[in-house]
């Protein structure tokens, strides 16, 4: 993008990142974080195929030492995290990078990361805009509410579900999700761990304020 200074089309930049994703996917379901995903660790191939490297900060999810500031990289972080606000990077973080990542491609951009007042104007989808919107998204703006009651209640909340998940609650579907009304990361992997043979229940937000209610 230095060298011509274009956008990658948006076909191209979604294959790649859902390339990317794919591998994320594995690290998370292994319970690890990646914590570094930033454009000096995705290289660039033949025929714009994007590979990720630099596994030298993956942490195991499980680890429940603070995660030190420095050992991060400021430029691709959530803001939260910078500013030590929040005591742990989480599989969502990871997310947040990729969403980045995903913008940076499509607005030729990949010297400072992208503010959300900026996603409105990237030039692409209305579909794209969302996902990306939703990846960057401050954390606040999240289902921080709905973790509270839940852990009042006695639940034990994941970032994602696993073979540990067995109750999911699902909010309002999103109109604007590219995979469709059924689609979605976490939706595909509760289907992926239900072929498995896990039993997880899947709620709704009626149901689950309910319940919640009721402890």
């Amino acid at each position: 993008m230095q060298q011509t200074g274009k956008a990658w089309q948006e076909r191209t930049a979604r294959r790649e990142i859902a390339g990317i994703l794919e591998v994320l996917g594995k690290l998370h379901r292994g319970e690890l974080l990646h914590r570094d995903l930033t454009p000096m660790n995705v290289f660039v191939c033949d025929a714009r195929r994007l590979k990720l490297g630099d596994f030298g900060i993956v942490r195991s999810m499980s680890d429940r030492r603070l995660v030190p500031t420095r050992t991060l990289n400021p430029a691709m972080a959530p803001s939260e995290v910078v500013a030590g606000i929040v005591p742990k990077w989480q599989a969502r973080d990871d997310v947040y990078q990729v969403g980045q990542l995903l913008a940076m491609l499509v607005k030729a951009d990949a010297s400072r990361r992208v503010r959300t007042p900026e996603v409105r104007h990237l030039n692409c989808s209305d579909q794209l805009k969302e996902i990306v919107y939703r990846c960057i998204g401050e954390r606040r703006k999240r289902c921080e509410t709905a973790a509270k009651a839940a852990k009042r209640a006695g639940a034990i909340v994941h970032d994602g579900p696993s073979t540990r998940t067995m109750v999911v609650v699902r909010g309002r579907p999103n109109p604007l999700q590219a995979a469709g009304p059924d689609g979605g990361l976490k939706l595909m992997e509760i289907k992926r761990l239900r072929e498995k043979g896990h039993k997880i229940k899947l709620l709704n937000e009626k149901q689950f304020w309910s319940l919640a209610a009721t402890r």
